[in-house]
């Protein structure tokens, strides 16, 4: 999906008594900081200034875990042993950093088990279909925010749960 911009930039109209033969047209500039961008591959960063990255390809939830969780009653119960995969958002979050530009992280697919295989496409399989596993989704979004760090101009805030490992991996 594209979005569009509309940027009506002008100096006003109407009648002048100027009678000066000389006209600067009126200098706006609008600031990268404005402009986002989706990027689906971290290779390839665009070569003209933006403000924040977002809409990251293969670091949703099913593909940060594409296994369901393992344990007694899993998935679904609060007891589950989780395995996440954190290397494609690592690189995202470690591309925007490098860049000094905020990262977006959004969420539109769940994993087969999480949504009883409602509305799944494509390999390895996303779906849309309404989650139907509200603990292990819990469980996903607070490993999430653990590890999450938002990056906002050249100041770093991060969840007070980080642990320093993560910090030291994303910010090297």
């Amino acid at each position: 999906m594209f979005g569009a911009l509309v940027l009506a930039v002008g100096c006003g109209g109407g009648a002048s008594t100027s009678t000066s033969t000389s006209t600067s047209p009126q200098q706006n500039t609008v600031p990268a900081t404005f402009f986002g961008q989706n990027i689906s591959d971290v290779s390839n960063y665009p070569s003209v200034p933006i403000g924040n990255m977002g809409k990251e390809i293969a670091a949703e939830w099913g593909y940060i875990e594409p296994n369901a969780p393992t344990g007694a009653g899993c998935p679904g119960t609060v007891n589950c042993t989780h395995t996440y995969s954190w290397s494609t958002l690592d690189s995202f979050v470690s591309t925007a950093n490098s860049h000094r530009v905020q990262f977006m992280w959004t969420y539109d697919q769940a994993p087969p088990w999480a949504v009883s295989s409602v509305g799944c496409s494509g390999s390895p399989s996303q779906c849309t279909g309404p989650i139907t596993d509200y603990p292990d989704f819990d469980a996903f979004i607070v490993a999430l925010a653990t590890t999450a760090v938002i990056l906002t101009g050249s100041s770093i805030l991060t969840n007070s749960t980080m642990s320093k490992t993560l910090a030291e991996r994303w910010h090297s």
